[in-house]
C-alpha cells in the first residue's frame, strides 16, 4: 500500500474583541487507501492573517524535527473562515 505525502493546511479567523487578533489552525492531512486522517493540530494568535497561518505551520514543522520524520511537502492556506470551520477543521 502507498500512502501520498503528507500536506499541511491552515485557515485564520479574526477575533476583534479588545483589538484585532488573527487566529490561525493548521493540521497535517494523510491520504491512506484506508482513509484520510488529520492529526498534528497547532493554533498560533498573531497580529497578521499571514504571520498566525505561517507560526502555525512552522509549529508542525518543529515538532515533525524533534520527533525525526520526514516533513509534510507543502502547505495549502485556505484563507479566512468562521472561527466555527476553523476550529473544527472544517477547510
Amino acid at each position: 500500500m502507498t500512502t501520498q505525502p503528507e500536506t499541511i493546511h491552515t485557515a485564520y479567523s479574526i477575533s476583534r474583541r479588545g483589538g484585532t487578533t488573527y487566529r490561525a489552525v493548521a493540521y497535517v492531512l494523510r491520504v491512506m487507501p484506508e482513509g484520510t486522517f488529520k492529526h498534528t493540530r497547532r493554533i498560533s494568535l498573531d497580529d497578521t492573517a499571514q504571520d498566525a497561518q505561517e507560526s502555525a505551520v512552522n509549529y508542525i514543522l518543529e515538532q515533525y524535527r524533534k520527533d525525526g520524520l520526514d516533513l509534510p511537502v507543502s502547505a495549502t492556506h485556505h484563507g479566512k473562515h468562521s472561527a466555527l470551520i476553523v476550529d473544527n477543521l472544517l477547510f
